[in-house]
C-alpha cells in the first residue's frame, strides 16, 4: 500500500489543533446568556457604595460617631426593584439613616435590619406589582410600621389613590382604625375632619402629646383622617364627609400661609407652590367651608396664623372671613400640641396657653 506522507502530516496537525484549541462552538454559552452575564456584571459594578454615593457623603460615613459600615450600605443599595436597580436613591438612604432638624443638624442615627427593609420592598399590591418605591419604604421603616399593617394597605391600594409609605406611617402612629381609613363610617358620634400635612421636617405632629390628643378625639368623633399633600386633599375630604362639626387643620404655619406638602418649599415656580399650601389665593375655600355644619368649629393647629391680631393681614383673619360665621380658633404665636388646653371636647373648644399667657385668637 502506498502511504501519502503529506496527508498523514496534515491530519496530525489538525488533530493537534483540536486538542489544544477546541472549536468555540463546543463550549461556548448562548449569546443571550453572555449578554445577561455582562449586564449583571455591569449592574453589580455600579451598585457599590464608592460609586453610589457622592464624595461628601462617603466622607460623612467615615466619621467615628456615625459607625455605619460599607457592608451595611452595600446591603441597602442591593435591595432592588423589579428592573434590578436599587430601590433607593442616595437621598432616600440619607433620609433613612439620619434624622435632622430644620437647620440640618444631626439628631439621630437610625439603622434598620436589612431583612425588614427587603420585606417591605417586596410587598405587592392587588395586581401583583411591587406596592412601594424607595421613598415609601423609608417612610414605613422610620415609623416602624409592621409588615402586616403595610400589606393591608398595599392590598387595597387601588381604593386609596395617593397613599404613600409616609401616609401609612402617620396612620399607624396615630393608631387610627384601619377600617375607617379604608372606608369612613358615620355612626352616632359627631363627624370631624382631621388634616395633617405630609410636610413635617421636625416631626411636630408625631409627638406623644399629638398622638394622645388624637386618641382622645377619636373616642368622641367619627374622624375622617387626611394626610394632605395639597389643598385638594382637604377639599375632597369636605365633599365626602357629611355634617362636619369639627375641622382640625394642622400644618407648619406662618403669618400668611400654612404648609401642607414639601413642594411648598421646593424649587418649583411660585405659581405651582400655591396648591401645596393654604394662602390668600385660596378664595375657593369659602365654598367648601360653607359645606360644614353651620355651627362647626375650625381649629387651626398651625403656628402664627393670627400674628398681628384683628387688624393684621394674616391667614387666620382670611379664614374667618371665608367661614361664614363659624367659629375659628387660632394662635398669634408659635406653639406645640402641649400648649393646646382643651376646654370642651364637644362642642370643641380650646385655648393656646404658653408660659401662663393666653395667646388664643378667635372670632367668638
Amino acid at each position: 500500500m502506498k502511504i501519502n506522507l503529506r496527508s498523514i502530516l496534515q491530519y496530525t496537525l489538525i488533530a493537534a489543533a483540536l486538542t489544544f484549541f477546541p472549536p468555540q462552538f463546543v463550549h461556548a454559552k448562548p449569546k443571550t446568556e453572555n449578554l445577561a452575564r455582562l449586564k449583571t456584571e455591569k449592574l453589580e459594578q455600579k451598585l457599590t457604595p464608592l460609586q453610589f454615593f457622592k464624595k461628601e457623603n462617603l466622607e460623612y460615613f467615615k466619621r467615628k460617631d456615625i459607625n455605619i459600615s460599607f457592608e451595611y450600605l452595600q446591603g441597602l443599595i442591593s435591595i432592588q426593584d423589579k428592573q434590578g436597580k436599587s430601590i433607593f436613591t442616595e437621598e432616600d438612604i440619607m433620609n433613612l439613616l439620619f434624622k435632622r432638624n430644620e437647620f440640618g443638624n444631626l439628631l439621630e442615627i437610625r439603622k434598620f435590619p436589612i431583612k425588614y427593609l427587603q420585606d417591605l420592598a417586596e410587598i405587592k399590591d392587588e395586581k401583583g406589582d411591587l406596592a412601594f418605591n424607595g421613598k415609601d419604604v423609608v417612610g414605613l421603616a422610620i415609623g416602624k410600621v409592621p409588615l402586616e399593617y403595610a400589606q393591608d394597605f398595599a392590598a387595597k391600594k387601588k381604593d386609596m389613590p395617593g397613599i404613600t409609605g409616609f401616609k401609612i406611617r402617620r396612620l399607624y402612629q396615630l393608631k387610627f382604625d384601619k377600617e375607617n381609613a379604608f372606608k369612613f363610617e358615620d355612626t352616632f358620634k359627631p363627624n370631624a375632619i382631621f388634616v395633617y400635612p405630609t410636610r413635617d421636617p421636625v416631626a411636630s405632629f408625631e409627638t406623644l402629646h399629638s398622638i394622645i390628643f388624637f386618641e382622645i378625639m377619636q373616642k368622641h368623633y367619627d374622624i375622617r383622617l387626611v394626610i394632605a399633600e395639597n389643598e385638594n386633599d382637604l377639599y375632597r375630604a369636605i365633599d365626602k364627609t357629611p355634617n362636619v362639626e369639627l375641622l382640625f387643620l394642622a400644618g407648619h404655619g406662618f403669618k400668611q400661609r400654612m404648609l401642607l406638602g414639601d413642594q411648598a418649599c421646593s424649587d418649583i415656580p411660585e405659581k405651582d407652590k400655591e396648591r401645596y399650601q393654604i394662602d390668600f389665593s385660596d378664595t375657593e375655600l369659602s365654598a367648601y367651608l360653607k359645606k360644614l355644619n353651620p355651627d362647626a368649629i375650625i381649629f387651626l393647629n398651625s403656628c402664627s396664623l393670627a400674628e398681628g391680631g384683628k387688624k393684621a393681614k394674616n391667614l387666620a383673619n382670611f379664614i374667618m372671613n371665608h367661614a361664614d360665621g363659624r367659629k375659628v380658633i387660632s394662635s398669634e404665636i408659635p406653639f406645640s400640641s402641649r400648649e393646646i388646653k382643651v376646654k370642651s371636647i364637644y362642642p370643641f373648644d380650646a385655648k393656646i396657653i404658653l408660659f401662663g399667657r393666653d395667646f388664643t385668637y378667635t372670632n367668638k
